[in-house]
């Protein structure tokens, strides 16, 4: 079996880490230590979902 090796963006990468780590921020601003929300967990997947496919 073959793997393809792929180049990915790193700045693209970046940039939605960066939108991820600021929207946790705002969202988790005055909680307690631990909050979580199902919010939380959809901007989660969906920037893992983003990491693991590379776009």
């Amino acid at each position: 079996m073959w793997v393809q090796a792929r180049v990915i963006d790193g700045k693209h990468l970046k940039s939605m880490n960066r939108w991820y780590n600021k929207q946790v921020s705002t969202i988790k601003e005055n909680k307690p230590t631990g909050f979580w929300s199902n919010k939380l967990a959809a901007i989660t997947e969906k920037r893992n979902r983003q990491m693991r496919f590379g776009y």
